[in-house]
């Protein structure tokens, strides 16, 4: 037969189911909590990046509401400008002499003045009229000639309704270097006669105030910007890697660039101002470092604990294994008293058991090994001892007969006879087998018979009861000589009346019913189990083998197969009843 052979190389597999299990488990544990820790960054990161955008959103709204709320009020100052009764008197300026004329434009700048400290980005209120010169609420500004001015022309040619310019210069005259402002310009009209256009009004708003309204803090961002609807930096801070062009043809409030940067756009200002910000990637994933470092930390504490967690519960799981893999080596031993302790309410407990049971059993069947080695051993040494130089013994039984025959005395003959077939039998068996025929044990009963009947003439009478078909079976070797034995020793030859000996064999079933029973004197219950304990030799008998060799020999040949069993009442017999299976003998067997 064939073994295969399984070698595995790998260090891994030399340690203990304990130890693979661990590191098993610790290796899976510490994979999924590195895949949830990675996927709840990125949840917690993308969660606080949207945050962090709807923050900076919040912002830029708030700006440009602010930037929103200035430039509705200078549309609405102009225009509450241009029905202005001192505004709208330019329009009969021809038809007033020098002194009313003079009276208008001091009125007219009276008002602008007053108009100026509405607010502080105010920086002058301007008309201009084809019919005087241009009037300011500032009287140290330098008169401007608007044909000269490139912002003026432009905005009049492409948007004649009116509108704010782009950043420009103005200048004071106490002033050498020009202020930057941003005008807003409105053509107003005769209010009596609408068709008639009176001429322009032009609000100037600074610079500088207007930055100091557009600011955001820039702890995210990398740059903001301000631009008018010509597509120049009215405002800007910091870089803007997006170009205007991408600015103004998005359609998103919220665009992601290239190089990771979200750029938020709004539009909601008027004239075609655009405000846009854009945040930085590495600013934010900077700020935003933390977590990396609150999830680094939260994962290696609570690996630690699930690892110490889990080796302890893996050590109480394996504890039993343990328990049994060193049982296993002390039984390996030959040491079968090495019981395990287990007593954790779970299949362990059941292996536990299970396992004591087995060692045990094996145990036991040791014992019982050893003790049948022993009875054999015992029962061949009995079996040589009785063996006796039969060639000597022949010799002198034949003298016997040979002396009876000269005088004619028949009754020697015949005893002397029966007691050499009887002894030639018992030789051979004892020398060939412990198995013999029933048709050979009744031979030998029958020889023996005779002998006792000469001994004892006319004590008792025998019968005998069985099918020829049962001759055949196999039973074990002297099994009723030792019964009859006893019968005639123990139970007929103490009876004064003359009694009987019944020897019945049947079949029944797989099982062959051997019974001896006498019309002796009985025995008592505590002489039943005296006999079946100890082997008591009958003085004076060819052999010491008493009725309980017979039930130790059943025993150890058919096991639970076969039993022998007494019944007695006394005063008025015995029988004993031997039940073993029903085997054929074989020849050659």
């Amino acid at each position: 037969m064939n073994t295969l052979k399984i070698y595995n190389k790998s260090k891994y597999f030399r340690y203990s189911i304990s130890a693979k299990l661990v590191v098993a488990v610790l290796l899976t544990v510490t994979c999924i909590w590195i895949i949830n820790a990675t996927y709840n960054y990125s949840y917690f990161f993308n969660l606080l990046k949207e945050q962090a955008v709807r923050d900076e959103s919040q912002k830029l709204q708030y700006v440009v509401t602010q930037v929103n709320n200035m430039q509705d009020e200078v549309i609405r100052l102009a225009r509450q400008m241009s029905i202005e009764s001192e505004i709208q008197a330019i329009a009969q300026y021809e038809e007033k002499d020098i002194f009313d004329k003079l009276v208008i434009k001091g009125n007219i700048k009276k008002k602008l003045m007053s108009y100026i400290n509405v607010r502080d980005y105010l920086y002058s209120v301007s008309v201009i009229t084809p019919y005087t010169e241009i009037l300011s609420s500032n009287q140290q500004e330098i008169v401007f000639d608007p044909a000269e001015e490139a912002w003026y022309g432009e905005l009049k040619e492409k948007h004649p309704k009116g509108g704010f310019s782009r950043l420009h210069g103005y200048r004071l005259e106490q002033e050498k270097i020009p202020q930057q402002v941003i005008s807003y310009l409105i053509t107003y009209r005769n209010m009596n006669v609408p068709q008639d256009i009176i001429g322009d009004i032009i609000i100037n708003v600074g610079h500088k105030e207007l930055e100091s309204l557009v600011k955001l803090e820039d702890t995210l961002l990398s740059g903001y910007a301000l631009y008018d609807k010509w597509g120049d930096a009215l405002v800007e801070k910091g870089t803007i890697t997006a170009t205007i062009e991408e600015c103004l043809s998005t359609k998103q409030q919220e665009l992601l660039l290239e190089n990771g940067n979200i750029l938020l756009v709004n539009t909601d200002l008027k004239d075609g101002w655009l405000f846009v910000s854009e945040i930085s990637k590495a600013l934010l994933v900077d700020k935003l470092k933390y977590l990396q470092y609150f999830f680094v930390g939260v994962g290696i504490i609570g690996l630690v604990l699930v690892y110490i967690i889990l080796y302890y519960f893996i050590k109480k799981l394996m504890n039993p294994v343990e328990q049994l893999h060193q049982a296993a080596i002390e039984v390996g031993k030959g040491n079968f008293s090495f019981q395990v302790n287990i007593h954790t309410c779970d299949e362990w407990e059941v292996l536990g058991h299970a396992f004591n049971n087995m060692v045990n059993n094996i145990e036991n069947l040791m014992k019982e090994s050893v003790e049948k080695e022993r009875i054999l051993k015992e029962m061949e040494l009995n079996r040589l001892m009785l063996q006796i130089n039969p060639h000597f013994i022949y010799n002198t039984l034949n003298n016997i007969v040979y002396m009876a025959q000269k005088v004619e005395a028949t009754e020697i003959i015949a005893f002397t006879n029966a007691f050499t077939s009887l002894l030639q039998d018992t030789i051979k068996l004892n020398k060939d087998s412990i198995m013999t025929t029933l048709d050979q044990e009744i031979k030998n009963i029958k020889n023996y018979l005779i002998l006792q009947q000469y001994r004892y003439p006319d004590r008792f009478e025998i019968t005998y009861s069985y099918d020829e078909k049962l001759l055949k079976c196999e039973i074990p070797n002297i099994l009723l000589q030792p019964l009859v034995e006893n019968a005639i020793f123990h139970g007929l030859a103490a009876k004064l009346e003359k009694g009987s000996l019944v020897i019945t064999i049947t079949q029944v079933e797989e099982q062959l019913r051997l019974s001896v029973a006498d019309s002796g004197i009985g025995m008592s219950k505590e002489r039943i189990q005296d006999l079946l304990q100890n082997d008591q030799e009958i003085k004076g008998e060819m052999r010491s083998i008493g009725v309980a060799n017979v039930r130790q020999r059943i025993q150890q040949i058919y096991g639970a197969k076969g039993n022998l069993t007494i019944d007695s009442v006394e005063g008025v017999g015995t029988q004993v009843v031997i039940h073993i299976p029903y085997y054929v003998a074989r020849e050659n067997n």
